[in-house]
């Protein structure tokens, strides 16, 4: 085992929250550690301050607000982006270059650019040498750590903050990246970690080919955050959980994920079709609905009309996934429990592209994806459509394991289909947890923490420690 380090993590999301302090690797870095420090938003830290209380604990605010000249940075980054590196990246271009007069004015002068390597490569020396973290210093002098963990590879600006400190002050940083999708759509980078964990090995390949990391930077591990999937941490019993919720043990649940409005526009639509065919018989007599909304439309910046659901309950189970940090698409570590037994209790799920097609197929639930839009003849970058054209969904239907609706009608049947057989499409399923997920051992978390140790470990033998670090109680 590798000397006991200090790392900093950085939570700037409810997400992040969820894979580094609520999913087994926290545990296990612990063992690796003698101090972990937590930069998070102010509002976050008294939650996780009361899930996380001890002396192995520091708390220190992060500064996540954009100023005006991170803005202006941002933008340029934009400007001189390979808007062509994947498909998803043309897509997301097309999209926000699409938003107001000035941006599409822009966009001819943007596509040419944006295919010079040596502009780009300058802007983003310049970005660097002429913006370093402002805000972070005490804190980070106070911490002292080994090695600064992001979830992002310099794409937030907090990330980008912690990474530019990191190099400033001679320390590693180290990015898990916490999506799948991530090294294909999120791909404008504000400033590159020394190292990167991933999911897979497609991850890995993405990483040399698009962003030109070395293999020796990477680490391939899994993600940590469905460990408790595995290991069915915080479950009860089945009957009592769905009598909890107000739904029948004795009934088969279908239940359709919604997608923040700007992904697809329809999800009150399809909730109004699922109910219609359930109401009408046309999915069967003992079929009850479940209608899950998407965690990052309950708060922040994909914030829904919440109130535009209420009519739905009595007709649905509406399960509105409330975090308590105040960020985006936070999950409580008992709501990691609760969707993980409502997806293993499900007979179908539904969703629009969505990285919950996994988390089902772990626990070896039938998968139909929509791919019709209620108004027929919407423009491509309008249309439900384009999710399917992106890099990381591409892999997820070359797998076989889910099922395209590409009508009403055909939606209905394609249920119907998984609740007469759900052995449809079973070993295709377990093929996407192998070729996502890298190991369905739960051990996931595991590999990430022996992955940051040693990063840190080969820091503090290089550079002694100055100090004690941080004191204990101390920090925000």
């Amino acid at each position: 085992m590798t000397r006991p380090i200090t790392p900093a993590l950085v939570v700037p999301h409810g997400f992040t929250a969820r894979m580094f302090l609520r999913s087994t690797l926290l545990p296990e870095l612990l063992e690796r550690s003698r101090h972990v420090g937590i930069f998070a938003p102010p509002s976050a830290i008294p939650q996780f301050r009361g899930e996380l209380p001890g002396e192995r604990f520091s708390f220190f605010p992060l500064h996540d607000r954009e100023r005006k000249l991170d803005m202006a940075a941002s933008f340029g980054r934009l400007f001189f982006a390979d808007w062509k590196l994947t498909p998803t990246r043309e897509i997301r271009e097309q999209e926000e270059w699409a938003k107001n007069r000035l941006r599409r004015a822009l966009w001819p002068a943007h596509r040419l650019i944006g295919r010079s390597a040596l502009l780009r490569r300058a802007w983003y020396e310049t970005e660097n040498r002429l913006l370093p973290d402002p805000f972070h210093g005490l804190a980070f002098r106070k911490l002292n750590p080994d090695v600064v963990v992001t979830a992002t590879a310099g794409v937030v600006v907090s990330d980008i903050r912690l990474i530019r400190r990191a190099r400033a002050a001679g320390v590693p940083s180290a990015t898990f990246t916490q999506g799948w999708d991530n090294l294909t759509s999120k791909t404008i980078v504000g400033a590159r970690p020394d190292h990167l964990i991933v999911w897979n090995e497609r991850m890995l390949e993405e990483a040399v080919e698009l962003h030109g990391f070395s293999r020796e930077q990477i680490a391939v591990t899994g993600p940590p955050h469905f460990d408790p999937y595995f290991r069915r941490t915080g479950w009860t019993d089945r009957a009592a959980f769905l009598r909890s919720l107000g739904l029948d043990p004795a009934k088969r649940i279908v239940l359709y994920a919604t997608s923040p409005q700007r992904y697809f526009t329809d999800s009150i639509a399809v909730t109004d079709l699922l109910i219609a065919a359930n109401e009408a018989g046309k999915l069967g007599p003992d079929v009850q609905l479940v209608i899950r909304l998407h965690p990052q439309v309950i708060q922040g910046q994909d914030a829904d009309d919440l109130g535009a659901w209420e009519r739905f309950r009595g007709r649905v189970y509406l399960d509105m996934p409330r975090g308590a940090t105040g960020l985006a698409a936070d999950y409580t570590p008992d709501g990691i429990a609760h969707i993980a037994q409502l997806l293993d209790a499900s007979a179908v799920t539904i969703n629009v592209a969505s990285s919950i097609s996994i988390d089902a197929a772990i626990f070896d639930t039938p998968i139909v994806n929509l791919r019709f839009d209620a108004e027929p003849g919407r423009p491509y970058l309008k249309s439900v459509r384009r999710q399917y054209d992106t890099d990381h969904y591409l892999q997820v239907m070359r797998t076989g394991a889910v099922r395209l609706a590409d009508s009403p009608e055909q939606l209905i049947d394609e249920v119907r289909r998984y609740l007469a057989d759900p052995s449809h499409e079973r070993a295709e399923r377990a093929g996407l947890v192998r070729t996502l997920c890298y190991r369905d051992d739960g051990q996931a978390g595991a590999r990430v923490a022996e992955a940051i140790a040693r990063i840190g470990a080969q820091h503090r033998q290089v550079h002694a420690p100055s100090g004690v670090g941080v004191p204990s109680g101390a920090g925000h």
